[in-house]
């Protein structure tokens, strides 16, 4: 096992009409960077498709009308992918209910940040793409940088960067589950 500083971006859109609207209002605006960019649909999610490594997640809600009730339709999605240790939503500030819907996502997902955009055009939109990335990417190196990497080091016994069958086995025993030698 070798470590990646590449890191993993998932964003889950609701309708192909988002996937469309984020692809083109960021694809000039996260070039350069070093992350590894997927894309999952709601109507791909229910079709059986869903991915698991992930290091953070954005969830455009791009509809200005977005409640909470839409969300909670949809909920099975957004926790699956949840599971992610960074999970930021991206969402209009409506006039009614923001606070209702703050509260739901909050619920939806409890370790996520909601960064809000005030006006409804692709520029915004955009902008506050950028911020939910770049506080994804902040968080997720401190998560790393305090968690994660003491960790790693603690097994990576040699200092090489990488865990070899040792190393794991020092670490699943640690754990409580010893690995066979077969």
């Amino acid at each position: 096992m070798t470590r990646s500083n590449r890191k993993s971006m998932r964003i889950v859109c609701t309708s192909q009409e988002d996937q469309i609207k984020y692809g083109i209002i960021t694809k000039d605006h996260l070039s350069g960077e070093d992350v590894k960019l997927n894309e999952t649909m709601y109507d791909e999610f229910q079709e059986g498709s869903r991915q698991n490594r992930l290091d953070f997640v954005i969830a455009p809600l791009f509809n200005e009308e977005v409640t909470a009730d839409d969300v909670e339709m949809m909920e099975e999605f957004y926790q699956h992918y949840a599971k992610a240790p960074v999970f930021v939503w991206v969402a209009f500030k409506v006039e009614e209910g923001l606070s209702e819907l703050k509260k739901f996502l909050k619920n939806t997902v409890p370790h996520s940040e909601l960064i809000v955009y005030e006006q409804n055009d692709d520029a915004a939109k955009a902008d506050a793409i950028k911020k939910a990335y770049a506080f994804a990417k902040t968080k997720y190196a401190d998560l790393t940088s305090n968690k994660v990497e003491p960790l790693f080091k603690k097994y990576d016994a040699d200092g090489s960067g990488a865990i070899d069958k040792g190393e794991l086995s020092a670490l699943c025993k640690d754990l409580g589950v010893p690995l066979d030698d077969a």
